[in-house]
């Protein structure tokens, strides 16, 4: 593809940007909770249509903005595999609609690297997420058994100084008995 193809294709797809994200952001809303506005999300995925267009249209083969793409979805909160499924349709239909059949042609390996390399970031992040909120868990539980632990023996040390005392004050009274 030359430069002017490049060009007019990257004006083209610049120009439905809203339309991509606004369908992104509608197609996997419903997979999870997320704590930001809509205003935010609109950000979010006006912000990663242009990381996916700049990267199909790029002439460096670095997969770095698909990567940061599939992360993003994880940190959002996107973390179900529907999310992922719906990404990659939403993509692939949206960043192929209404182009040329040679056009598509030129873009359908860097679309392929695309979504593949958004799916693999996205089950990285996934996967340290996961570690990280458990880890999180886990010192959690470590936190409250010590504590529990504490409590216990605090507890133990009165009840023995209770029977302690209660012992001396029978042996006293029957002593005077």
């Amino acid at each position: 593809m030359d430069i002017e193809e490049r060009t007019l294709l990257l004006q083209k797809l610049k120009g439905r940007r809203e339309v991509i994200a606004r369908a992104w952001h509608a197609a996997i809303a419903t997979t999870s909770f997320v704590p930001f506005s809509v205003a935010e999300l609109r950000t979010y995925f006006a912000d990663m249509t242009n990381l996916a267009i700049s990267f199909l249209l790029a002439e460096s083969s670095d997969a770095r903005p698909a990567w940061e793409i599939g992360a993003t979805l994880v940190c959002l909160r996107y973390t179900k595999p529907e999310a992922l499924e719906r990404t990659q349709q939403v993509l692939g239909d949206y960043l192929a609609r209404d182009l040329s059949a040679p056009q598509i042609a030129a873009l359908y390996p860097r679309l392929v690297i695309l979504l593949s390399s958004i799916a693999s970031a996205f089950e990285r992040q996934a996967h340290d997420t996961l570690l990280v909120e458990q880890e999180q868990i886990r010192s959690a539980l470590v936190t409250d058994l010590r504590r529990a632990e504490d409590e216990l023996r605090r507890s133990n040390e009165e009840l023995e100084q209770k029977v302690k005392e209660r012992t001396d004050e029978l042996r006293a009274a029957h002593e005077r008995l």
